[in-house]
């Protein structure tokens, strides 16, 4: 009866949408997942002297991402969730903005060096999910993905698994940076976020890793869709290739501890082991975790599995002194996370949320272990970004997994240890104990 109600591709979308709820529990309308996927990028370990600069959301994220692609003379590639304009009609939960106004009135920094680098001849790739209905609502206005392929960037719709949740930006195969940091003035400039830049020539390895991985990615996904045209007017807008001036930086919020403004590199000897997520995710965290021994500081935006609830809780029962510390405030649902939170708070672990009213989320992903290395994730603790799994069917298929694309790395240096320790501890004092009746949606 329902087949004879409908189109032939409306009754297609419905049955994969049906899909994806019968293997996931809810739909995921940016999976454009095309095939099978195997874990194909085994964890580097790299012991070398080279350059890390952290750096952090709101102050430092903004000047470092933005110094990398000023910086470029060969190739830039960006890789991020989606890219949201930094004036109100320029991401995908707006009718989209003319080009007049993305070329002339967005005041994002690392937007404007991205036009300014394809204006010089610079190679620019980004790499990025599309989720349904991700383009401008009328014809004549344009969403910054579209815009920038129209401008000379290649962008490429990610499609190796179900998600693109990675943020990373390299340059010149010379300098490399992960972080937790989406392309959003909220994430750039008032989140809490966090992040390493790989440099150097001891660093030269863990750049060729990330690279590997994102060369493999954009040769493997589609070309950008686009579903309108532009008049001669629009096209010359966005074509122009005169160098655009610089935005001033943004002023951060002052509600929370300071992190520094112009993040110095830490050079000298470091032990890494980068990898992607979701390759040998599990088994390489698992592995830290159960080599931890005395301290554990886990600061994330959310725990959203029970599988990494109960090893967080197996620490703790080991006799590990576990310290949480997660976002106040989170977008969206997340039960799992709200009962693992209460469960573990009845197990005894010491929980603390950060700062309310302050910033509007606190979005980094990392943890410190025995104060002697840091894990620095772009995903975060759940089934998707971590998943005990090596195959990934697409979720339309019935025994599909959902998995998200992400980096990681495992850095044991002391200087960079005790740059993510100090960030921990001074937000740690400016937050609050969890309790189980607090309102994550404030």
């Amino acid at each position: 009866m329902v087949m004879n109600m409908c189109s032939q591709e409306v009754c297609v979308v419905v049955m994969m949408c049906l899909a994806v709820v019968a293997v996931s529990g809810y739909s995921n309308p940016c999976n454009q997942q095309k095939g099978t996927y195997k874990a194909t990028f085994s964890p580097l370990p790299v012991s070398a002297d080279m350059s890390i600069t952290p750096f952090f959301s709101p102050s430092g994220s903004t000047p470092t991402l933005t110094k990398i692609v000023e910086d470029a003379t060969d190739t830039v590639t960006i890789v991020t969730p989606n890219w949201k304009s930094w004036i109100s009609c320029g991401d995908s939960y707006n009718s989209g903005c003319s080009p007049w106004q993305l070329r002339y009135e967005t005041y994002d920094p690392l937007w404007v060096a991205t036009l300014n680098a394809i204006s010089r001849g610079v190679k620019v790739n980004v790499l990025s999910s599309y989720c349904t209905g991700q383009h401008a609502l009328k014809p004549g206005l344009i969403l910054p993905l579209t815009y920038l392929k129209l401008a000379g960037a290649n962008v490429i719709e990610y499609q190796t698994t179900t998600y693109m949740h990675a943020k990373a930006v390299t340059a010149d195969n010379s300098v490399a940076a992960i972080s937790s940091i989406n392309l959003s003035k909220s994430s750039m400039s008032e989140n809490r976020e966090a992040g390493l830049v790989f440099s150097g020539e001891g660093a030269a390895p863990v750049v060729d890793f990330i690279n590997k991985v994102l060369e493999h990615d954009l040769s493997y996904g589609a070309s950008w869709p686009q579903f309108y045209t532009y008049n001669a007017s629009d096209m010359e807008i966005i074509r122009d290739t005169k160098i655009l001036k610089m935005p001033e930086y943004p002023t951060p919020p002052t509600c929370a501890p300071e992190v520094p403004a112009d993040p110095e590199p830490i050079t000298g000897h470091m032990d890494v082991t980068i990898l992607t997520q979701p390759d040998y995710t599990y088994e390489t965290f698992t592995s830290a975790w159960n080599a931890t021994t005395d301290e554990f500081l886990l600061y994330i935006y959310v725990i959203n599995s029970w599988d990494w609830c109960h090893n967080v809780n197996d620490l703790y029962n080991r006799g590990v002194d576990v310290k949480l510390m997660f976002s106040s405030s989170l977008v969206g649902n997340y039960p799992i996370a709200l009962e693992c939170y209460k469960w573990l708070n009845e197990n005894g672990l010491d929980i603390r949320l950060t700062k309310p009213k302050c910033l509007p989320f606190w979005h980094q992903k990392y943890f410190v272990m025995d104060g002697s290395k840091v894990a620095v994730s772009t995903g975060n603790l759940d089934s998707y970004d971590a998943p005990d799994a090596s195959v990934f069917p697409p979720v339309t298929e019935s025994d599909g997994v959902q998995a998200y694309r992400g980096f990681a790395a495992i850095v044991e240096n002391h200087d960079v240890v005790k740059t993510f320790t100090d960030v921990f501890w001074a937000d740690w004092d400016a937050g609050f104990d969890y309790y189980p009746s607090w309102n994550f949606n404030n």
